[in-house]
């Protein structure tokens, strides 16, 4: 798989660790299941490679400039993450929740973004 990634000239798995890591996630808005939230050094970038999703949705960036707050929900009992903007809310139900949140402090360092 690394291989098949570097070849595509896609991100070795390690770099990705370093930035903060990649999450299993499904956006529930639009009702987008099966996808990856990864942390970004500018923002969180979620993507899907599902081909019933249109094509602006498949990748959708969120900078950290914009993030107001975040907050923990439970959409149908499974561990999910509110992530609020000046624009919109974004409901994500994020697998490994507890992690995600904590990588999430760790780089945002010192902006004010309420917990």
């Amino acid at each position: 798989m690394r291989n098949a990634l570097k070849r595509r000239g896609g991100r070795d798995f390690r770099e990705v660790e370093r930035m903060g890591g990649a999450y299993s996630a499904s956006l529930c808005r639009g009702v987008i299941t099966g996808g990856c939230l990864t942390i970004q050094p500018g923002g969180l970038l979620f993507t899907t490679q599902k081909i019933q999703v249109p094509r602006d949705k498949r990748r959708i960036f969120i900078p950290f400039a914009d993030l107001r707050g975040v907050d923990r929900l439970c959409v149908f009992g499974f561990p999910a993450v509110l992530l609020e903007t000046e624009a919109q809310g974004w409901e994500f139900v994020i697998f490994r929740r507890a992690a995600f949140l904590r990588e999430l402090r760790s780089c945002w360092l010192g902006r004010e973004i309420s917990f």
